[in-house]
């Protein structure tokens, strides 16, 4: 957590170099933006119960947080959230998860995370695979693919019950599906990205596919933001990174941006805070996940696999999106990762009753 406050205050002092003070504020500022999530973990969680209970309060959140984007069905857009746009003829709105592409790229961990730390599941997970395939994201719908899969892999010892869930949650969304135009016509135009012909010629679909879209972001975008690093003027900046103007991250002012969005969570650490930490950086992140699927193979506690399959999927979709690590809804997954990866253990895990070793 020290090294994580370092790094931040870090990339104030390397911004002020290269964008103005107030944009280094701004940014400093947004990606803090979601820490007391971890400090919250430390003040108020003794044990892996309690851990539990904060995850299954993040689902129920994400949940109804995600109801503000159908209700602009019904409102229009929300002049305070981030500005919505349009695919295939349709609007594309934001939402109280964050920006446009916030609710896709981290449906798959809430959905996953709901395993075991919620009360009445299927209702949370219709409410969130429902407003997830309204958003017209591509993302979205894999995410939901990978996260149902994990889900009975996880449960394929009481498939039953499992069975039995996907009825509830897919037949909720069938219903809404045949019955409600604004959802069936959204799903259709997300599904023409995928190649998929619905036969509806209201849908306009003059958008990338999901296959371009994907190679965009594992290629051209992140090398693109990289190469914006050669007009800054000196050669160091490759090692100390440009600060939070770079990446396009919506951490600071339009006139502070000094590059295209990267669309890739680790090409964007490197371009912030340059290879000498942004490396190191990356390997934190991804080191959180051996570290929980450590713990669960030493202690077999099912929650550290769950959090473990959560957390892999932000993992992926970091590959794919930007600022995964400070929007409030993915920074969540992060420092629930975090707090559980940094906590002491030991044999005392397996009984669930012991105080004071997350402190």
């Amino acid at each position: 957590m020290i090294f994580w406050i370092l790094a931040m205050i870090y990339g104030f002092f390397i911004s002020v170099q290269f964008i103005s003070l107030q944009g280094g504020i701004y940014g400093l500022v947004r990606i803090l933006f979601a820490f007391p999530i971890l400090l919250a973990l430390y003040a108020y969680t003794n044990n892996i119960n309690d851990v539990k209970h904060f995850s299954g309060y993040a689902v129920i959140f994400f949940a109804i947080a995600s109801l503000s984007l159908p209700l602009q069905f019904l409102t229009g857009p929300i002049p305070w959230f981030p500005a919505e746009a349009e695919r295939a003829g349709f609007v594309r709105f934001s939402s109280l998860i964050g920006s446009l592409t916030s609710i896709g790229v981290i449906v798959g961990s809430y959905m996953t995370l709901s395993q075991k730390t919620v009360k009445y599941q299927y209702i949370w997970l219709s409410i969130i695979v429902v407003c997830a395939v309204i958003s017209l994201s591509k993302a979205a719908i894999a995410n939901i693919g990978i996260a149902l899969t994990i889900l009975i892999l996880l449960n394929i010892k009481s498939i039953s019950k499992t069975i039995i869930t996907l009825i509830l949650v897919c037949g909720s969304f069938i219903a809404l599906y045949s019955s409600v135009d604004q959802i069936s016509n959204r799903v259709n135009a997300v599904l023409t990205s995928f190649g998929v012909s619905v036969g509806n010629e209201r849908i306009i679909n003059y958008d990338y596919s999901f296959r371009e879209s994907a190679f965009d972001r594992l290629t051209k975008l992140p090398l693109d933001n990289y190469n914006k690093l050669s007009g800054l003027g000196t050669n160091a900046v490759y090692l100390t990174g440009a600060g939070f103007g770079m990446a396009s991250t919506a951490l600071v002012p339009e006139a502070d941006s000094l590059a295209i969005m990267a669309h890739n969570q680790y090409a964007e650490s490197i371009t912030v805070f340059g290879w000498l930490i942004g490396v190191l950086i990356n390997i934190l992140i991804i080191s959180f996940a051996f570290i929980i699927l450590r713990k669960y193979l030493r202690t077999k506690e099912r929650f550290y696999l769950t959090l473990f399959a959560a957390y892999s999927i932000f993992l992926i979709n970091s590959i794919f999106a930007n600022g995964t690590i400070y929007q409030p809804s993915s920074a969540t997954i992060f420092y629930i990762a975090m707090f559980v990866a940094c906590s002491t253990d030991g044999r005392s895990y397996k009984n669930l009753h012991y105080s004071n070793k997350y402190r």
